[in-house]
C-alpha cells in the first residue's frame, strides 16, 4: 500500500511539473507573437513612407514589376532605412516634394489615371476616342463622319501597329476601317500586313484583322490568307487565333484557300509546298496514291492531340476529321473513334461534324456507342431539332442493337418533349423514321443514300427489321398518347398532318382512344364561316379545312389497305346519319363522303346512302366538283 501511495505521490508530481512547462511555453509563444507583431507593422509603416515618396513613373514601373523583383527593391529598402535611422527625440525629414499629390490619398480611379498617362500614346488615344464617340453614331452626318475620318486620318498614321494593340484605341481603327473608303483601309493595312500573324494571336489586334477580312479588298484578303500558311496548326489551337482562322476558312476563303489551310493537317511538306490544281484530299491521293498511309497516321497523330472542347468545336476540325474516316484504315479509324467519342456531341451541328459522328456510330464498338449515347443525355431533344444533328439520330436507330439501352438513353428523353420535335421540321423527320423508316414520301432520296452506307457496318449484328419492331414498340405509346390529347392542334397543321396518318398506319397497340378524338372533333357542327377573315381556319370545321380534311381522307383509305372499318365505322357512329349529311354541302365533305362509299365497309356504306336520300335535290343543285362526284356514286 505504501508503495502505491509513493508511485501515486510521484506521478502527481511530474503531472504538475508538465503542466508547468506547457504554461511557460504558451507564454514564450505568445511574446514571440507579439514581437512579430511590432516587427511587421514597422515594416508596413516604413514600406508606406516609402512608397508615399515615390514618383508616379516608379510607382507604375513598381505596379508593372513581377513578385520577385518587388520583394528584392522592399529588403534592400527596408535595409537602408534601418541604416538611417534617426536618433531618439529627432523626426525623420521629409523628401517628399509638396507639388506632387499624395498616391496614398488618392482612390483607385486615379491611381489608373496616373498609370494610363505615362504610358505612350496617351494624349493621342485621349484624342481619337472622342472623335471616336461622334463618329460611331448613326445620327452623324455624312459630311461629319467624312470630315471626322480624315482628321483621324492624319492623327493616327504611322502609329496604327501602336494602336491596335490596346483594348481603347483598337475601336478606333475598326471604326475607319468600317466607314472610311478603301484608301484609308489601304494606308492602314500597309502599315501592319507584316504583323498579321502576331496581330491575329492578340487579345485586341485580332479584331482589326477580322475587319480586314470583312471590309478588304480581294487582294488584302490574299495576303491574310497567305500570312496563315505554316501557322494553321498552331492557330488553331491557339484561343484568339483561332477565331480568325475560323472566320478566314468559313466565311472568306474560295475552294483553293480552303484546301491550301487544310494540307498543313497532312503533313509538314504540305505546310510549305503548296501544289497547284488540289482542291481536296481526294485530288493528292489521286495524284500520289502512295502517300495515303504516311499522310493518314500523320492526321491521326494531329488529330489525336485536337481532342478538346475548345480546339474541336472548329468546322474546319471537322473536315479535316472526315477526311481521315473516309481515307483511314479500319485499326486507325477505330483508335480514333475511341478518341473522340466523348465529344461526339459537340461537332454534330455541322455538316461534316454531323457524317463524323455518323461514322463514329456506324463502325464504333458497343462500348463506343454506349458512350456517344450517355453523352447525348439532356441534348437528345435539341439534337433531333437540328438541320445536321438529326441524321446522328437516324443513324443512331438504324445501328444500336441494345434497343433496352437506346429506348433507356434517348426513346424515353425523345418522347418527353414529342410536342417540341412535332413543332420542328427536323424533329418530325425522326419521329416518321422512327415510323416509317424510309419511305420515300418522307425522305429525300440524298438522306436515304446517306444513311444506307451504315447498313452494312462490322458491329451491327441484328436483324434491321426485328430492331425497327423493337424500337417503334417502345415509342408507340407515347405517340398515340400525344394524339389523343393533342389531336386539335395536330390535324389543323399542315405539317404535322402527315405524322398523325403516320401514327395512325404504322404504331402498335391499341389506337382507339386516338381514334375518339379525331373523331369527337368531326362530330362538331359545321357552321359556315367568313373565309375572308382572320383566323379563319381557326374556327373551320375538320371536313372542311385543309389539313383536317386530308387527315379524315388519309384514315379512311387505312381501312381499304389493312382490310379493318374501324374508323370508318367509329366516324360513322360519333358524327350521325344527320350532321354527315351537311358535309355534303361543302366540296371537301363532298370528297370525304365518298372516299367513305369507296373504302367503307357495307354497314358504313348503308349508313352513308340513308343519310344522302333527302340530300339528293341539294345536290342537284350544286355546282362544285364534289357534289357531281358523289351524286355519282349514290346512284
Amino acid at each position: 500500500m505504501e508503495k502505491k501511495k509513493s508511485r501515486s505521490i510521484a506521478n502527481s508530481g511530474k503531472i504538475k511539473m508538465q503542466k508547468k512547462l506547457v504554461k511557460s511555453s504558451d507564454k514564450k509563444k505568445k511574446t514571440l507573437k507579439k514581437e512579430s507583431m511590432s516587427v511587421k507593422d514597422n515594416i508596413f509603416k516604413e514600406k508606406s513612407l516609402k512608397f508615399a515618396e515615390m514618383d508616379f513613373e516608379d510607382i507604375v514601373a513598381a505596379e508593372g514589376d513581377g513578385e520577385e523583383q518587388m520583394e528584392a527593391k522592399e529588403m534592400k529598402e527596408s535595409k537602408r532605412m534601418k541604416k538611417e535611422k534617426p536618433e531618439k527625440g529627432t523626426k525623420r525629414k521629409s523628401t517628399e516634394d509638396p507639388d506632387k499629390p499624395n498616391i496614398l490619398q488618392m482612390s483607385k480611379k486615379q491611381r489608373k489615371d496616373v498609370r494610363k498617362q505615362v504610358k505612350t500614346n496617351y494624349e493621342l488615344a485621349q484624342k481619337s476616342k472622342k472623335m471616336w464617340e461622334v463618329l460611331r453614331q448613326e445620327k452623324c452626318t455624312k459630311e461629319k463622319r467624312q470630315e471626322i475620318l480624315n482628321e483621324l486620318r492624319e492623327l493616327v498614321s504611322g502609329k496604327v501597329l501602336e494602336l491596335v494593340y490596346a483594348h481603347d484605341s483598337v475601336r478606333v481603327i475598326q471604326c475607319c476601317l468600317k466607314f472610311g473608303d478603301e484608301s484609308l483601309r489601304s494606308d492602314m493595312f500597309n502599315e501592319v500586313k507584316d504583323h498579321i500573324l502576331n496581330m491575329s494571336k492578340c487579345k485586341y489586334a485580332k479584331f482589326f484583322v477580322k475587319q480586314m477580312l470583312r471590309y478588304g479588298t480581294k487582294e488584302q484578303r490574299n495576303h491574310i490568307m497567305s500570312s496563315f500558311h505554316g501557322s494553321v496548326c498552331k492557330m488553331v489551337r491557339h484561343k484568339e487565333a483561332s477565331e480568325v482562322i475560323e472566320m478566314a476558312y468559313n466565311n472568306h476563303a474560295n475552294l483553293k484557300q480552303r484546301s491550301a489551310l487544310l494540307e498543313e493537317f497532312y503533313g509538314p511538306s504540305f505546310a510549305v509546298f503548296k501544289k497547284e490544281g488540289v482542291e481536296s484530299l481526294n485530288d493528292i491521293i489521286e495524284a500520289e496514291p502512295e502517300k495515303k498511309r504516311q499522310i493518314t497516321e500523320h492526321m491521326a497523330k494531329t488529330l489525336t492531340s485536337m481532342v478538346d472542347k475548345t480546339v474541336i468545336k472548329h468546322t474546319m476540325i471537322h473536315k479535316v476529321l472526315y477526311d481521315f474516316f473516309v481515307h483511314a484504315r479500319p485499326q486507325l479509324r477505330s483508335e480514333m473513334i475511341e478518341s473522340i467519342r466523348e465529344v461526339v456531341v459537340q461537332i454534330l451541328h455541322t455538316h461534316d461534324g454531323a457524317r463524323v459522328a455518323m461514322q463514329c456510330v456506324w463502325h464504333g464498338t458497343a462500348k463506343d456507342r454506349k458512350v456517344i449515347m450517355k453523352s447525348f443525355k439532356t441534348y437528345v431533344s435539341k439534337i433531333c431539332r437540328e438541320e445536321y444533328g438529326h441524321w446522328v439520330m437516324l443513324a443512331l436507330l438504324d445501328s444500336v442493337d441494345d434497343t433496352k439501352l437506346l429506348s433507356k438513353i434517348v426513346l424515353n428523353e425523345m418522347m418527353k418533349c414529342v410536342g417540341e420535335l412535332c413543332d420542328n421540321q427536323y424533329g418530325r423527320k425522326v419521329l416518321l423514321y422512327l415510323l416509317c423508316h424510309r419511305q420515300q414520301l418522307h425522305f429525300h432520296p440524298h438522306i436515304i443514300t446517306l444513311l444506307k452506307k451504315g447498313d452494312e457496318n462490322a458491329t451491327s449484328k441484328k436483324d434491321l427489321n426485328t430492331r425497327r419492331q423493337e424500337v417503334l414498340e417502345a415509342v408507340s405509346k407515347p405517340l398515340l398518347k400525344h394524339v389523343q390529347s393533342h389531336a386539335r392542334e395536330l390535324v389543323r397543321n399542315k405539317q404535322t398532318c402527315l405524322l398523325v396518318t403516320a401514327i395512325f398506319q404504322n404504331a402498335v397497340g391499341d389506337k382507339k382512344l386516338a381514334m375518339e378524338a379525331i373523331c369527337n372533333l368531326a362530330s362538331e357542327d359545321l357552321v359556315a364561316i367568313d373565309r375572308d377573315s382572320t383566323n379563319s381556319l381557326d374556327k373551320m370545321h375538320i371536313v372542311e379545312h385543309p389539313a383536317g380534311h386530308i387527315v379524315l381522307k388519309k384514315l379512311i383509305q387505312q381501312d381499304k389497305e389493312t382490310q379493318n372499318s374501324d374508323f370508318s365505322e367509329m366516324l360513322v357512329e360519333k358524327v350521325g346519319t344527320e350532321k354527315i349529311a351537311t358535309w355534303s354541302t361543302i366540296n371537301r365533305g363532298a370528297f370525304i363522303l365518298v372516299c367513305l362509299l369507296d373504302c367503307g365497309s357495307d354497314s358504313v356504306k348503308t349508313n352513308i346512302k340513308e343519310a344522302m336520300t333527302p340530300m339528293m335535290k341539294v345536290l342537284q343543285k350544286a355546282d362544285f366538283k364534289g357534289a357531281q362526284v358523289l351524286e355519282d356514286r349514290l346512284k
